[in-house]
């Protein structure tokens, strides 16, 4: 077992202790040692289990947070970009009220 492998494990037994005085539930408690008394191993599997989802809730967490970011930089980016045209065209909807994408209409001769 390495360093951080024993860090782990003693995390979640930490955290564990601090909930250990909550009220329990006696039929699931009940049902619980009645299963590890077949299963003695499932205490080891459950622990591993749980360091596993805890790490991928933290991954996915952090995976969020950096999309979220990006997404707050290209609605940046684009609120920049939006305003086509010239100097006045955010103001005046083009030179002088005409627009430089507005389709021009051919002239009579």
């Amino acid at each position: 077992m390495s360093p951080d492998e024993r860090a782990l494990i003693q995390g979640l037994f930490d955290r564990l202790r601090q909930v250990d005085n909550q009220p329990r539930d006696p039929e699931a408690e009940r049902l619980i040692q009645d299963s590890l008394r077949g299963q003695p191993g499932a205490p080891y599997y459950m622990a591993q289990a749980i360091i596993v989802q805890e790490q991928a809730l933290q991954a996915a967490q952090t995976q969020i947070q950096e999309l979220e970011r990006r997404v707050s930089e290209l609605e940046a980016g684009g609120a920049r970009q939006q305003a086509p045209g010239g100097f006045l065209s955010s103001v005046t909807g083009g030179l002088f009220g005409v627009s430089r994408n507005a389709p021009q209409t051919p002239s009579s001769v």
